[in-house]
């Protein structure tokens, strides 16, 4: 066998001349590679996510608004319509239907002098709590990080806001003296229920991130 271009002898199944190197024999078939694993350092180094045990195990875990959360954001939505609407119809009537002339008058027949003081505490106390509210509604629906501590805040100013309305109430006699209580037990109660769950909860911890 000779090559078509130089005319030396080659041997027959040879793909390239020894002596012109020019191509006389078809091209073998090139070897196919194997898909080998790319390396989780190789892979991120290229743009992939590639997640890690931990974010895997927290993508496992409960999160997001929902579970015993809801409880918490009915609250947030309601109570603050409620404590407003005390606040126009109760607290700002006193000062406006002639109560408050006839509780704080000296010499009146229900005067008693912790009348005005008790009747101020109360409107501020619920027109605070309704703003305090507000506050902690916006961040925990954005889901902000500092919604658990200003949820945990609520619940504490509650409780001793609460405490300080019976202190004062106490000290009027005409007053019922259990008028109150369901609120403060209430009150004590819900920081008792909530207060631990919003320090360890899984699903706050994994919520409120932003």
């Amino acid at each position: 066998m000779q090559c078509p271009s130089c005319r030396n002898p080659i041997t027959p199944g040879v793909e390239f001349c020894p002596v012109c190197l020019a191509q006389v024999g078809p091209p073998r078939p090139s070897e196919p590679l194997l898909a080998e694993p790319v390396p989780a350092g190789a892979a991120a180094s290229l743009g992939a996510e590639v997640p890690l045990p931990a974010q895997q195990a927290a993508n496992a875990e409960p999160s997001g608004l929902g579970g015993w959360l809801i409880l918490p954001a009915i609250s947030l939505c309601i109570s603050p319509l409620i404590i407003l609407w005390q606040v126009v119809t109760m607290h700002l009537a006193v000062f406006t239907d002639g109560r408050w002339e006839a509780l704080t008058t000296e010499g009146s027949a229900a005067y008693h002098p912790m009348w005005g003081p008790l009747l101020i505490y109360e409107l501020l106390l619920n027109s605070g709590t309704v703003i305090f509210t507000v506050v902690a509604a916006v961040f925990f629906f954005t889901r902000r990080a500092a919604a658990p501590k200003l949820m945990i805040a609520l619940y504490l100013a509650r409780v001793v806001l609460m405490v300080g309305d019976q202190l004062l109430t106490a000290s009027i006699p005409a007053v019922e003296k259990a008028e109150g209580m369901p609120e403060a037990l209430r009150a004590a109660f819900q920081a008792c229920v909530w207060i631990p769950y919003f320090l360890v909860s899984k699903r706050v911890k994994n919520t409120f991130v932003r």
